[in-house]
């Protein structure tokens, strides 16, 4: 599967001082000498690859002149500093401990010195933007990362007290660039979540009550409104193998899934429902392994659901993958060796616990995790598989005021590192 790093350029360390680096005598003293006075070091920040190392004030209790040093592992990263400085140490490994000491002697070489230790993280948090006028959370956003390290997302503001698409450009670095706001079609209580389909160098969005083609630069192009009778809102659209638009909607009254097939040129083909042997309720629709194949996640009154049909909307099965209901999930996505979905699902006392099920190509459970954070409710918004064969998870923890949360796992599952509190807002989409 392929995979793009956002690189953060790393600096050498530059420090003022004497290029000496050998302690400097005084070969007359003419009193007994005293050493400095002791003192405090402070490890003030760290991050996966680097730390800021602060001490002082150091004083000598004869007034000599003083000099400092930094030990990392026992070895000098630094020359002779003539003051108590602040000093940021590069290029460190991530999820390491260190330890080191930082030596002050003075002009009669008469050292003092102080340790100090500190492991760095599994990651680093790069930037953290707010972006006006945007107005939903969770699962009501989508993004791409372009060829620039730039972000296109898509997501949900309010237009004259409905909701619109809304769409912004970013830079590498997360500022906002450009921003579009294009009124679409809403039902009330249908919750938009828009899900980017890159097809050509265009995008298509199911937004609401809409399915929406948008240029690069966030300009519409075309915009097909539901048959407000019959279809109550649009899911998800996605790419068939035959270079169409496959659109999974939810159907007025009934809540079951339907299908409307386009030209990339906005043109309706059919719109049908989806007759299935159990009562689903449709949340997202992908390709799947199978050639010409697309499955429909979704839920029944007891159990998280996958159908299989054709292109045509005829069902091949539907299997029920857990005796659970995994209430809201948030997202499928095909990996090379099957699919994983990550949601939310709701137990006893009204909690909600994040949730993930990871299958394999034949859609049989390898492994279903819980997850629930020191908030009230945790919820699993978007997954992505790293380079390791694991995944990373985001979300939100917490119920009146939710914070970002994220989470590495295994590639068996199992939780190898969190963080609360990531973020001032639940996070959306990785």
């Amino acid at each position: 599967m392929n995979s793009k790093l956002i690189l953060v350029a790393l600096f050498p360390m530059v420090l003022c001082g004497c290029q000496d680096d050998t302690f400097l005598e005084d070969a007359n003293p003419s009193l007994p000498n005293r050493p400095p006075k002791a003192f405090d070091v402070f490890v003030t920040k760290v991050s996966s690859e680097d730390a800021v190392l602060a001490w002082g004030p150091v004083y000598d209790p004869d007034g000599d002149p003083l000099y400092h040093k930094v030990y990392l592992n026992g070895e000098p990263v630094t020359g002779i500093l003539q003051r108590d400085s602040i000093v940021k140490l590069v290029n460190l490994k991530s999820k390491t401990t260190y330890s080191g000491e930082v030596v002050v002697t003075d002009s009669i070489n008469a050292p003092v010195s102080h340790a100090f230790s500190f492991e760095t993280l599994k990651y680093f948090l790069r930037y953290d933007r707010t972006f006006d006028r945007f107005n939903q959370a969770g699962v009501g956003t989508s993004m791409r990362v372009l060829e620039d390290g730039g972000l296109f997302i898509v997501g949900t503001a309010t237009l004259y007290n409905y909701d619109a698409l809304y769409i912004t450009r970013t830079d590498s670095l997360g500022y906002k660039q450009w921003t579009n706001i294009i009124p679409s079609a809403a039902n009330p209580n249908f919750i938009p979540r828009p899900v980017l389909t890159f097809h050509e160098n265009d995008y298509y969005i199911a937004h609401s009550a809409s399915i929406n083609r948008v240029n690069s630069s966030g300009e519409l192009v075309w915009q097909h409104l539901s048959d407000a009778g019959f279809i109550w809102g649009y899911m998800n659209v996605i790419v068939t193998d035959d270079h169409e638009l496959l659109a999974l909607g939810v159907e007025r009254g009934s809540g079951n899934p339907t299908l409307s097939r386009f030209t990339l040129s906005g043109e309706l083909i059919w719109e049908r429902p989806v007759e299935t042997e159990l009562d689903v309720r449709p949340q997202q629709i992908v390709q799947s392994h199978e050639p010409g194949k697309y499955l429909i996640l979704g839920t029944t009154e007891s159990h998280l659901s996958l159908t299989q049909i054709d292109g045509d909307g005829v069902e091949d099965w539907t299997r029920l993958l857990i005796d659970d209901r995994l209430n809201f999930p948030s997202r499928i996505k095909i990996l090379d060796s099957g699919y994983i979905i990550v949601g939310d699902s709701w137990g006893e006392y009204n909690v909600s616990a994040g949730r993930a099920v990871r299958l394999d190509r034949d859609a049989n459970v390898l492994w279903d995790i819980h997850f629930l954070g020191p908030g009230t409710d945790t919820d699993f918004n978007s997954v992505h598989e790293t380079r390791d064969g694991g995944f990373v998870i985001v979300g939100q923890d917490g119920n009146y005021e939710q914070d970002g949360l994220l989470i590495k796992l295994s590639p068996t599952g199992d939780i190898l590192w969190k963080r609360f509190r990531l973020s001032r807002l639940p996070l959306a989409s990785v």
